[in-house]
């Protein structure tokens, strides 16, 4: 038997891979034998395509919608387009609808299968291989040669019809698979002219499949294509689910954005998002870029156009591997687009750098809105958030046409690796809340933290603004560095602590524990409370609570190492333990009660 030759084109694989778990595969084994017995040998990542394509759960395809986008002379017509159609049509029986944008692509393929099937207009001497051309030409019923209608039917009810696109081509011609070729050229109206046959058709078992290039060239409409890219990036929503992506080892992948979506969707939180890498020792990487425009985050929720909408994303998990996501305009690095909440955000391993965009939090909440249950166990993190007001970890911006402090970091928590968190607008807090936010449980037991803010927010604590707030901060352990106001002289900022929050409330009570670690802390107010705005508030007060650790705390200026900016009132320093050094703190007490 003649031996077929090697697929042209790349034998490098796709930069983006989405395929089902746990399919069976043996229909696309079969595929690929069929392809090196009558085609070409397909390549691995060839194969895998075939495999996904043809992949069963149960009596149905896992995959009803499917999509190739890669570059021209990439051998996806003989080893991956015609050997699909082949067992398709030959073997298991299925009706299918060819279609190209091009009369020449079209009739590329079809003449691949006339030389295959065997010509039946030249003697069968003539054909390039009758041994292997007599198999399939007895297989045959009718054939149709007219231009425009193409078609080759076989014995076992199965046909290929092969159609140049026009608007309606689809119509009369019902099947089981349709093959959108340079689908990068395909409209919706075609599309629509085909789907209804589809659905009509006799193995009631349909699938679409999708291919061409990247649409870059004018005239490339390519609304469905890109909806189908979308889609395969995009993770729906399904209670207990989870979804990973793993990042083969030293790859790198890139996901960008398309209109208002994010790079990589994450709505919800019912559906678990893992990132893993198959080698952490040679990590893969997944970087997720969200055009500015789109107002949507890098990894997680899109723009929402709404300032009184209250959608969440989350039930983000990152193990291994390197993920780089930058936000659009108001969407974090990680976590809500403009106006989304974000809610458990976990970091066990890798390397993530996450960056939100005008009052996005590098990883957190979008914004005007909340940052929530964000945990970093392990890994090298860095989190900035720039051209805006957002936390680097945890909430957003608020937005000024709400009530101030909608906007929340709430419930973070760093047990472990080596976390940078940057804050470079005028009133984002490092690790907290945005400006005019409020900071609402930060909790520090283990790793290496360096937070820092660019303006009035504090490095640790609450961001700027009279109506910022921060309540809760506990240090157990850890390598602690916290910078307030870094580059405008520390104005209105705090290392560790914040503005008070008073809005709607009688009482305000901002509580510090630092019970051990190595802190170091640096602001216009070291560790403690600050405002600097002619307000009255509601009986304020600060506790701040030592009984372990080594701790420096510095107050730029006249101001206090430890304590309340502009007064002793409600301010009350408790040390029972640790090593403190700091020449200002106002009214300590220590474990005595002097």
């Amino acid at each position: 038997m003649p031996s077929v030759p090697e697929s042209p084109g790349l034998a490098r694989p796709p930069r983006i891979r989405v395929a089902p778990i746990g399919a069976d595969c043996s229909w696309g084994d079969a595929a690929i034998e069929l392809a090196s017995t009558y085609l070409v040998r397909p390549y691995d990542w060839q194969s895998d395509v075939l495999r996904c394509w043809l992949a069963r759960n149960g009596d149905r395809y896992a995959c009803s919608t499917c999509g190739l986008i890669v570059p021209r002379q990439n051998g996806k017509s003989k080893a991956i387009v015609a050997a699909r159609m082949l067992l398709g049509a030959a073997v298991i029986g299925e009706t299918i609808r060819y279609s190209a944008h091009r009369v020449d692509t079209m009739l590329e393929i079809f003449d691949i299968f006339v030389e295959m099937f065997g010509d039946p207009r030249m003697p069968q001497d003539d054909w390039p291989h009758p041994e292997l051309a007599r198999q399939l030409h007895d297989r045959v019923r009718k054939w149709n040669f007219n231009n425009g209608h193409q078609k080759i039917e076989l014995k076992n009810g199965g046909f290929m019809r092969f159609a140049s696109r026009a608007t309606g081509a689809g119509r009369g011609s019902t099947v089981d698979v349709n093959v959108y070729d340079e689908a990068q050229y395909l409209t919706d109206e075609q599309v629509a002219s085909a789907t209804p046959n589809q659905s009509a058709g006799p193995r009631k078992d349909p699938q679409k499949i999708y291919l061409g290039t990247p649409p870059s060239e004018p005239g490339m409409t390519a609304d469905p294509f890109k909806r189908v890219r979308t889609a395969a990036i995009e993770i729906a929503e399904n209670k207990g689910s989870t979804v990973k992506l793993v990042s083969e080892a030293g790859s790198s992948s890139y996901f960008g954005s398309y209109l208002l979506c994010p790079a990589i969707r994450k709505d919800g939180t019912q559906t678990k998002l893992v990132f893993e890498t198959e080698d952490p020792a040679n990590p893969g990487s997944i970087a997720a870029n969200a055009s500015y425009s789109s107002g949507s985050a890098g990894i997680g929720s899109v723009f929402v156009l709404s300032y009184i909408a209250t959608g969440t994303t989350g039930n983000i998990e990152i193990n291994s591997g390197r993920v780089v996501a930058k936000g659009g305009n108001g969407g974090a690095g990680i976590g809500g687009g403009c106006r989304g909440n974000a809610q458990n955000i976990t970091i066990n391993g890798g390397i993530v750098e996450a960056e939100g965009v005008d009052g996005g939090a590098g990883i957190g909440g979008g914004y005007g809105r909340n940052g929530k249950d964000i945990t970093i166990n392990g890994g090298d993190v860095f989190a900035i958030s720039t051209d805006g007001n957002g936390a680097g970890i945890g909430g957003g911006e608020a937005e000024t046409v709400l009530t101030s402090c909608l906007s929340r970091g709430e419930n973070i928590r760093i047990n472990g690796g080596n976390v940078t968190a940057q804050a470079t607008g005028d009133k984002g807090a490092g690790i907290g809340s945005g400006g005019l936010g409020l900071a609402q449980g930060i909790y520090i037991s283990g790793g290496t933290v360096n937070a820092e803010s660019y303006g009035d927010g504090a490095g640790i604590g609450s961001g700027g603004g009279k109506e910022s707030g921060v309540t809760d901060i506990y240090i157990s352990g850890g390598d602690v560095t916290a910078v307030g106001g870094r580059y405008v002289d520390a104005n209105n900022s705090a290392g560790i602590g914040g503005h008070f929050y008073q809005k709607n409330s009688k009482t305000s009570q901002m509580n510090i524990v630092i019970s051990g670690g190595t802190v170091n802390a640096t602001g216009e107010v070291g560790i403690g409370a600050i405002h600097g705005h002619d307000i009255v508030y509601n009986n304020p007060k600060t506790s701040i609570t030592i009984s372990g650790g080594t701790i420096t705390a510095k107050g730029l200026g006249i101001l206090q190492d430890v304590g309340y900016y502009n007064s002793n009132r409600g301010c009350t320093t408790t040390i029972t333990g640790g090593s403190l050094n700091a020449d200002r703190v106002v009214n300590p007490v220590d474990k005595w009660g002097n």
